[in-house]
């Protein structure tokens, strides 16, 4: 009698299976999803990868614009990125995440340093967030040993981002050193949270309301649970819930400025929104930003109204502008190209952008753009090539938000 042989017990976007005799299967293949355009030719941006980490053999890509901004202030501020994927899936190598990377280094302009690290099921948490530190101390070392880094970079004004299981290791960072616990020359300024990865016991309204179509599905949220989560653990391990009932508290922590984007959709949205107050309790100084993709009538889907022919950004959007590398000294004055926001959208996109609030009875600003986003104590300021008026009859909220944002008070960098 022929042994039987092992079949699938679990499978995460048909790239990661786990089988019933315990083995982990992995394809070669990427997800469609995750399959974008990488420009060709010449794009400005020098990169290249390294290993910093031989005992796990973790690796990063290094990005850097080859023109390093004004000539006043050479040396640019550093984005340490942390990719996507449920802690499951995923590498600073896929095409979409290169394509932001380069996006990133180019547009704000920025040296960008796209660190992996050890995916679930086989490394199950807390090993990405512990990966994401060892990440800052290769960092500290390479400041001082690297040549390529140390020619460009500003360690003084270094930020850590991330989308969804990223930007939950991005918060660990944050956490774990404050402004200063990596020593010089490092100062950690700040951190980008891009509908960072949360759980909890108790289901929220956006997961219990998820709709089937979405991108990540309450179903999919539990697959990747399982495959995360120490065995024995709870959605409440500190590592996924942030801010209760486990997790420390963060009072004493001297941490940088947070900007934090939810989207309407998503079902993080419930738990980035209750994050940002939480850390704002703990006296953090955090921007939150909700992003609301429209329903589109015609088909009922989640999905943006919007051009679906790809263009470069140059055809649709502004310049940035030549100061970018002095707003990044303050995430009260952090600027992000929409049509980038998500690592997974490569063309130009209009977005719905809700601030200003974070209850659902607070006072908002709502209007639908594209272009480029300021975030200042959550007053939206805007670059833009198009505002989307509201239709005839409709109420006329977006000139009086746009005067609003108008006469906000600077702030100082």
């Amino acid at each position: 009698m022929s042994p039987e042989q092992p079949y699938v017990v679990e499978d995460c976007r048909g790239t990661l299976q786990l089988m019933s005799d315990g083995t982990v299967r992995r394809s070669a293949e990427l997800p469609a999803v995750f399959l974008v355009d990488v420009p060709d030719g010449d794009l400005g941006v020098e990169w290249r990868d390294v290993t910093y980490n031989q005992e796990h053999d973790l690796n990063a890509r290094l990005y850097q614009p080859r023109h390093l901004g004004a000539a006043n202030d050479a040396r640019l501020p550093v984005v340490a990125y942390f990719h996507g994927g449920g802690f499951c899936i995923g590498s600073g190598r896929w095409p979409c995440f290169h394509a932001w990377c380069l996006r990133l280094a180019l547009e704000l302009p920025a040296v960008v340093l796209s660190f992996d690290y050890r995916l679930a099921p086989e490394h199950r948490l807390p090993a990405a967030q512990e990966d994401g530190a060892t990440a800052m101390s290769w960092l500290r070392s390479a400041a001082a040993s690297d040549p390529w880094l140390a020619g460009a970079a500003d360690f003084s004004r270094v930020f850590v981002a991330g989308d969804s299981a990223g930007g939950n290791i991005a918060h660990h960072v944050a956490a774990r050193f404050g402004k200063t616990g990596l020593g010089p020359p490092i100062c950690l300024r700040g951190s980008v949270l891009l509908m960072p990865a949360m759980a909890g016991e108790t289901r929220t309204r956006a997961e219990l309301e998820c709709p089937p179509d979405a991108f990540l599905t309450s179903k999919m949220s539990d697959t990747y649970i399982r495959f995360m989560l120490p065995d024995g653990a709870t959605r409440d391990h500190p590592a996924m819930n942030l801010t209760e009932p486990e997790a420390p508290g963060l009072e004493a922590v001297a941490m940088g400025p947070i900007l934090v984007v939810a989207a309407e959709h998503d079902i993080f949205r419930d738990r980035n929104t209750h994050y940002a107050k939480r850390m704002k309790e703990w006296g953090k100084e955090v921007d939150l930003v909700e992003l609301a993709v429209p329903t589109n009538p015609s088909n009922k889907t989640l999905l943006p109204t919007v051009e679906k022919k790809r263009q470069k950004p140059s055809d649709r959007f502004p310049q940035p502008p030549t100061e970018v590398s002095g707003l990044l000294r303050s995430l009260n004055k952090v600027q992000l190209y929409l049509y980038g926001l998500t690592a997974f959208s490569g063309i130009g996109i209009e977005f719905v952008v809700r601030t200003g609030g974070h209850g659902r009875g607070d006072e908002s600003t709502t209007l639908t753009m594209v272009g480029l986003l300021e975030v200042r104590r959550g007053v939206v300021q805007l670059e833009l090539t198009g505002v989307q008026l509201p239709e005839s009859g409709a109420e006329p909220r977006v000139a009086g938000n746009l005067d609003k944002a108008a006469r906000a008070t600077p702030e100082q960098p």
